[in-house]
């Protein structure tokens, strides 16, 4: 087996022997897009594995500094994370879907151990007795036309056969199905009350829910089995079970960074990727063309946020600045920052276009090397003090 080890944001060729298999890989991980004749396109921030019968192919970060491990710990930042039991603390040199397994396993084990949370869901009951709680405007409308029964009520019902938990139990599933040495009796049982409710995976690529402080393990294990159902692919190499594994880290980056900012100023607005018409044009119809800032902070004044998944030691390059620019004189704000991923705490650096005094804009690096939940605190603590002056000052 041919291995090859590439960085994100490359290209490679790939001979006319390997494309049936690669192509057939790529469809099973929605990423057939990559592959372009017999080139095999990576964009920026993708990173992974992939294997087929006779090449091996592992896809790293560009930015030096960084490892596949440093993002994928993303998923468990100090909100979700078990101090304890100091989940974060992962060698760097770890097989990636030794990571996710690992993780996923973990969080629902302590899930199961914890307790599946219940939710509560309204359902609705028509009869010819009062119940529960009442549509009077429907009642009514039925009685004053005659239609039995006459109530309409509605009743909550608890139960933990839910969206999320159908999700984690077909990630569950299909690991088991691949690797039946995972599976544990305890897991199996409590998830046979789980619906096999089919669920469809391409649902899952935009989709943001908010989990509380005591959902940690139901967050970790729901976020991991997106990644298993949605990146990962096995198939029977030979005598092996292998595994292939594409990530987009632009977005675990983001994600990342959005709730760190929405739990850490709580009081305050945090708008992620809220498209703004700023532009008509005439081209056969009429044309417009529309920004989506990936955050606009809405505070004592506003401030757009850009997030780079780019190395800040280069920071800025042109397009950064030109983009972040637009951005703030588009949405008539006086301040712009730009976020990079970092590997040591550093202060901001101010960017002070010549041509505009009003404007003025940041770069902010956030430390996401670390491995130990303290230093982790640490780390976010850190950037929040640097950027909650530039949120209330500009």
């Amino acid at each position: 087996m041919k291995i090859l080890k590439i960085k994100s944001g490359t290209k490679i060729w790939v001979n006319n022997h390997d494309l049936n298999d690669l192509n057939i890989l790529l469809k099973s991980l929605n990423s057939e897009h990559l592959l372009d004749s017999n080139y095999l396109i990576i964009p920026q921030g993708y990173v992974g594995k992939i294997v087929t019968k006779n090449l091996k192919i592992i896809i790293e970060p560009s930015i030096n500094y960084l490892t596949n491990i440093d993002y994928l710990r993303l998923i468990l930042n100090d909100k979700l994370a078990d101090s304890q039991n100091n989940s974060l603390g992962y060698d760097k040199n770890i097989d990636i879907s030794k990571f996710i397994i690992d993780q996923f396993l973990a969080n629902l084990q302590k899930l199961v151990k914890q307790g599946i949370p219940v939710q509560y869901k309204n359902t609705q009951i028509i009869s010819q007795y009062l119940q529960g709680n009442v549509n009077f405007f429907e009642s009514f409308l039925r009685i004053k036309l005659g239609i039995e029964p006459y109530f309409i009520t509605y009743t909550q019902k608890i139960e933990m056969d839910y969206f999320v938990m159908r999700v984690i139990k077909k990630a569950y599933k299909k690991l088991i199905a691949n690797f039946p040495n995972y599976q544990q009796f305890e897991i199996t049982k409590t998830l046979n009350y789980i619906s096999n409710e089919s669920i469809r995976v391409k649902r899952l690529k935009n989709i943001r829910l908010n989990f509380n402080k005591q959902e940690k393990y139901l967050a970790n294990a729901f976020e991991f089995a997106c990644l298993i159902l949605q990146n990962m692919s096995y198939k029977n190499i030979g005598n092996d079970l292998s595994f292939s594994l594409i990530i987009n880290s632009n977005l675990l980056f983001e994600k990342y960074m959005v709730n760190l900012l929405q739990q850490s100023f709580p009081k305050d607005t945090v708008k992620y990727k809220d498209s703004i018409k700023v532009a008509n044009y005439k081209r056969q119809n009429q044309k417009q063309i529309l920004i989506a800032p990936d955050i606009i902070y809405q505070g004592s004044h506003a401030v757009i946020i850009d997030i780079k998944n780019k190395n800040f030691d280069r920071a800025v390059i042109n397009a950064d600045f030109y983009q972040i620019y637009t951005y703030c004189k588009a949405l008539n704000s006086d301040t712009g920052v730009l976020i990079y991923p970092y590997y040591q705490n550093v202060e901001p650096v101010i960017i002070n276009p010549v041509f505009d005094e009003k404007i003025r804009i940041y770069a902010l690096g956030i430390d996401i090397t670390q491995s130990l939940t303290f230093n982790v605190n640490k780390a976010q603590s850190y950037f929040i003090e640097n950027i909650e002056p530039i949120f209330k000052y500009g």
